[in-house]
């Protein structure tokens, strides 16, 4: 399994036609079927990583 978007082939590195699929209201669809407004959205996605915090969370009470 290869994470994220890969448009060639990892051994050749031949261009292949490539469907990704995401999530979208719920449902994992193929990003080509999606609408312009959700494929806008898809495009301005963040990939974010947990890592190691520096010091711990406090929830303040309420």
């Amino acid at each position: 399994y290869l994470s994220g978007e890969h448009f060639t082939c990892p051994k050749c590195e031949e261009e292949q036609p490539c469907e990704v699929y995401s999530r979208v209201v719920g449902y994992l669809r193929p990003v080509g079927q999606w609408n312009a407004g959700k494929k806008a959205e898809y495009s301005e996605r963040v990939t974010f990583s947990a890592g190691k915090q520096s010091k711990p969370v406090s929830i303040a009470a309420s």
